[in-house]
């Protein structure tokens, strides 16, 4: 299976979403051509939903996938280049594009590409990028401190986690590439702004740290910076949720917070609540990118300074002192 991570929570509405609409038998009996026409028009869940309901399905999944990502892509270069010197580099697409990719039934336009590398490979994706899809570098910031005039947004939050990024305009659009400090391109995306954006897409697959909220399109604020960031995703339909309104005093009448997200659970890209999928057969896995000394915030873990994380699962019986339960008839809960 390409699902090297797949929550039961997932599952369920992956397999609701596509038996509310669709006769599965009857889509998968369609010739390949007419296949590949509806598909096209689904959400990602749908599309995970197949993958999930029968080998032959999940064939027409990854398929799916791998060609979505293909166009995606070709926007920007040779497809089949730019996936090899991501596998080469560990390089990976987050921010507004990945997003979009993966909510598909998104319209919103991405302004430019946001990739991240690791420090080993940095300048040859620096140099891919030069040589290959004839950028120009017109900045470059080292840190958080731009080496020269830059347009303000060096002081975002995953700046803190950046060795060094370079803007580059290319003859398709804007190309951000960004150095990770440590040796995973993943660990910027860890002090991100809320957890709509912690997620990445690699040369072969792709992860969401937080999939449910995602795809209930429920956005959990991580800190007060970046207020043009999260606002720019409330215009693009995702409710968030700012810190205080995570917060409540414990009683009968609340419930910890599901998915992973109570304060008191460490969490990391490839932990059990992600969702992990590589939709091309001969890819590296998903996973190998995720073993990295910086943690996920959990839901407003560091907002708080708290950390009395566990990987415990909790109730409220276990912890009737844990501040960390909102109410249970919150819509996005459902």
């Amino acid at each position: 299976m390409p699902f090297e991570i797949c929550p039961f929570a997932v599952q369920s509405q992956a397999l609701t979403a596509l038996h509310v609409s669709e006769n599965v038998k009857a889509f998968l009996a369609l010739p390949p051509g007419l296949q590949r026409a509806r598909i096209d028009s689904w959400s990602l869940l749908k599309v995970l939903g197949l993958a999930l309901y029968s080998g032959y399905g999940c064939t027409v999944a990854e398929e799916a996938l791998s060609r979505w990502w293909t166009s995606t892509l070709s926007a920007i270069g040779d497809p089949a280049e730019i996936r090899r010197v991501m596998r080469d580099t560990g390089a990976v697409l987050s921010g507004s594009r990945a997003v979009r990719f993966l909510d598909r039934e998104s319209s919103f336009d991405c302004s430019d590409w946001d990739f991240y590398t690791t420090e080993a490979g940095y300048d040859t994706f620096c140099s891919f990028v030069r040589e290959q899809l004839g950028g120009v570098e017109v900045s470059r910031v080292v840190g958080a401190r731009p080496s020269r005039p830059f347009d303000g947004t060096s002081a975002t939050a995953n700046s803190t986690e950046l060795k060094e990024r370079r803007k580059f305009v290319t003859p398709n659009g804007s190309m951000d590439v960004m150095c990770s400090k440590t040796a995973s391109a993943l660990s910027p995306l860890t002090v991100f702004h809320s957890t709509v954006v912690m997620n990445y897409l690699t040369a072969d697959g792709f992860c969401l740290a937080y999939p449910m909220p995602f795809f209930k399109r429920f956005n959990i604020r991580g800190h007060d910076a970046d207020d043009r960031c999260v606002a720019k995703y409330r215009r693009r339909g995702f409710t968030v949720a700012e810190p205080e309104l995570l917060f409540a005093a414990g009683s009968t009448e609340h419930a910890c917070l599901p998915w992973g997200l109570c304060t008191r659970h460490v969490r990391a890209f490839g932990d059990r609540y992600c969702l992990a999928f590589t939709f091309e057969k001969q890819g590296r896995p998903i996973t190998h990118l995720c073993a990295f000394p910086r943690p996920l915030p959990t839901c407003m873990q560091e907002a708080r300074g708290d950390d009395t994380a566990t990987e415990e699962g909790l109730t409220v019986d276990d912890f009737p002192a844990c501040v960390q339960f909102i109410p249970a008839s919150l819509p996005w809960l459902d």
